[in-house]
């Protein structure tokens, strides 16, 4: 479990543990729509995460990663890591969360929206694709996990 330092856990973590990641790179939260966020306060990530191979609406935040170690070593990702930094490296935006997405890209399963809550859920709650209105919100009063994202803390 890869969590960042910029998190509080406000609940036990054994439900997220137990996630069944068969297949699955990482069990990891959706970011909000890139598309649908689209506010230059938030850079242009539409265009930037097209321009590195990230298809719009297949963003997660890395800072929350249940990761399925036995599958990530048989395939030593670690190489598709590097290929991706040595490939896309002057146009990364977000560090490691780019690089992640990109390898990643649709080989992660969706947990559970209250396992990673920052601001972006009270802001943009309507802007998820694997999340409704009725997960957003419980997670917005209830998070398991609260990250302080972003550069103010």
């Amino acid at each position: 479990l890869y969590l960042d330092i910029d998190l509080l856990v406000r609940c036990s973590l054994r439900e997220l543990w137990d996630t069944d990641l068969t297949g699955s790179l990482a069990g990891v939260v959706e970011s909000p729509s890139r598309e649908k966020f689209g506010s230059k306060k938030f850079y242009n990530l539409p265009a930037a995460h097209k321009s590195i191979g990230i298809k719009s609406g297949t963003c997660f935040n890395s800072g929350v990663m249940l990761m399925n170690l036995d599958l990530l070593r048989a395939e030593n990702i670690w190489v598709e890591y590097m290929e991706a930094f040595e490939e896309f490296g002057d146009r990364i935006q977000f560090a490691d969360q780019d690089i992640l997405n990109h390898v990643y890209s649709n080989r992660v399963k969706y947990v559970g929206f209250k396992w990673n809550v920052g601001l972006h859920g009270y802001l943009c709650w309507p802007l998820y694709d694997e999340y409704d209105d009725v997960e957003v919100i419980a997670g917005c009063k209830s998070p398991g996990i609260a990250h302080f994202f972003g550069p103010r803390k």
